[in-house]
């Protein structure tokens, strides 16, 4: 189907990696937002998966504002509790994709990657 990363990688990420590969998606994984945007400046991605709060080097927003500067349309779900902070708030408003809360099930993260790839 498609290619996707997900950052940051570990626990519920690493689960969604597996939930995308059955259903039908390549996927994976990387260790911090640096490394996604020098991923994705070297091979195009189909979509991505976003944590908004991080430990390591950059958030999501800063990692996805990064990423448009290489690829303006990328498509994105954005992951986390989804709490009503400033930063999810303008990722939301910069990113034409879709918020799901964590930990998700299979369902909840299929539908948001359906959403984001087709309409």
């Amino acid at each position: 189907m498609g290619k996707i990363v997900a950052y940051p990688s570990g626990g519920v990420h690493d689960r969604a990696v597996v939930m995308l590969g059955k259903l039908g998606y390549t996927a994976g994984t990387a260790h911090s937002g640096n490394a996604v945007a020098a991923y994705v400046q070297k091979q195009a991605v189909d979509a991505l998966l976003l944590d908004m709060i991080m430990d390591q080097d950059v958030d999501g927003l800063e990692t996805y504002r990064r990423i448009i500067h290489i690829h303006p349309d990328q498509k994105t779900v954005i992951a986390s509790g989804c709490a009503k902070t400033e930063r999810v708030t303008e990722t939301r408003q910069l990113i034409a994709g879709v918020c799901v809360r964590t930990p998700y099930t299979l369902t909840t993260i299929g539908k948001a990657f359906h959403q984001v790839l087709h309409g």
